[in-house]
């Protein structure tokens, strides 16, 4: 697993350069992109409507925003190069609205099952970033059922109340602005000090919103790993492997 420093140096990096990339939103359509995290599914193709505008995306994998039409659209998630949908679902998408289709949970016993995170295509306010939430860790939720969720500064002891508490799975947090800036995510079982996943310092650049989620870490012995999204095309996603481990 790569180490604490060149993690951190592989994050400060990355998220510093997404501010020069550019926003790929480019009109008032709908912009919709995928996230396969089903740890134990194959690759997978997105259909949209009688496209397939995106495909073989992997586990912990996500597209960038492509626009699509507004009204009832149908989006599949397909076997990659097959017709055999997992998910076959009719979505209402809006002018100038975002949409995450996160394909979750587990592919065993059927219980994949579509995450749908909605948002405008406001900026954050002038110095800020945002982040949303998601609780997307199968193996998580069968250990602890529920998580909490800390966000501090770098060098912060952990608090003695967490930013989100008692998260269950599948949620899916309001979307938080705070100050662009040096962060470190903290996840622990619910009302517990424990710390099961710690991601290091994470660099948050102004104007840039965020999905954190929390998810099955399939590459170590570590339960959850995070997966964090941006809207920009430069740094699609970043797989932040757990510092503490």
């Amino acid at each position: 697993m790569t180490n604490l420093k060149s993690t951190l140096a592989l994050l400060i990096t990355s998220l510093t350069l997404v501010a020069c990339g550019g926003n790929s939103i480019d009109s008032h359509s709908p912009q919709l992109r995928a996230v396969h995290l089903s740890p134990d599914a194959p690759a997978v193709d997105i259909g949209v409507g009688d496209t397939i505008p995106i495909t073989n995306v992997t586990y912990r994998e996500a597209s960038g925003f492509l626009s699509v039409d507004e009204g009832n659209t149908n989006i599949k998630v397909l076997v990659a190069g097959t017709d055999t949908a997992v998910i076959d679902a009719t979505l209402p998408l809006a002018q100038d609205m975002k949409y995450t289709v996160i394909a979750a949970n587990t592919l065993e016993n059927n219980l994949i099952e579509t995450l749908i995170i909605q948002d405008d295509i406001n900026s954050p306010a002038a110095g800020n970033s945002a982040i949303t939430v998601v609780h997307g860790s199968p193996a998580a939720n069968a250990a602890t059922s529920a998580v909490d969720v800390y966000v501090t500064a770098p060098d912060a002891a952990l608090p003695a109340s967490p930013l989100l508490a008692a998260v269950t799975f599948k949620t899916i947090s309001d979307e938080l602005e705070v100050p662009a800036g040096d962060y470190r995510v903290r996840i622990t079982p619910a009302a517990s000090t424990s710390v099961v996943y710690d991601s290091g310092t994470i660099t948050l650049v102004d104007g840039v919103e965020y999905v954190a989620i929390a998810a099955d870490d399939i590459k170590s012995s570590s339960l959850v790993g995070l997966m964090i999204l941006t809207d920009l095309e430069s740094t699609q996603f970043l797989n932040v492997d757990n510092a503490s481990q």
